[in-house]
């Protein structure tokens, strides 16, 4: 434990100014927040980084669900470029997105977007990363 915090919705994941702890050899970014402990989790930057997630309640909106992976662009973050990514459907509403490059700060309960070129397939919820 470095210290206190001033409540989760304080905090957003990448975050590292206003954290109010020192004494690190190395910048301190926010990870992750930890409801069930009342946590911030901090760590290194090379820690936020992340190669896939699994998204819930997608909407498939210009095409089916597909029953094999699909190459898509995706985004995590309004501002965020679209990243290369193949889409494994999981069924029941869920797939799995793996990205080419490992993306920074995916965090959970943040819409996972998903294009063809300029064309929205789908749109759905970060459960797990």
């Amino acid at each position: 434990m470095l210290g206190r915090h001033r409540g989760l919705a304080a905090y957003t994941a990448g975050q590292r100014k206003g954290l109010g702890v020192g004494g690190s050899d190395f910048p301190l970014y926010v990870l992750r927040k930890d409801e069930e402990r009342n946590a911030v989790v901090l760590g290194p930057e090379e820690a936020l980084y992340s190669s896939e997630l699994v998204a819930e309640e997608v909407n498939w909106v210009s095409a089916a669900e597909p029953s094999s992976p699909l190459r898509v662009t995706a985004k995590t973050r309004y501002s965020q470029s679209e990243a290369q990514a193949t889409v494994y459907p999981l069924g029941g509403g869920r797939v799995r997105v793996v990205f080419d490059k490992p993306q920074r700060a995916l965090t959970r309960g943040q819409s996972a977007v998903l294009y063809d070129g300029d064309e929205l397939v789908a749109g759905g919820v970060i459960a797990e990363i």
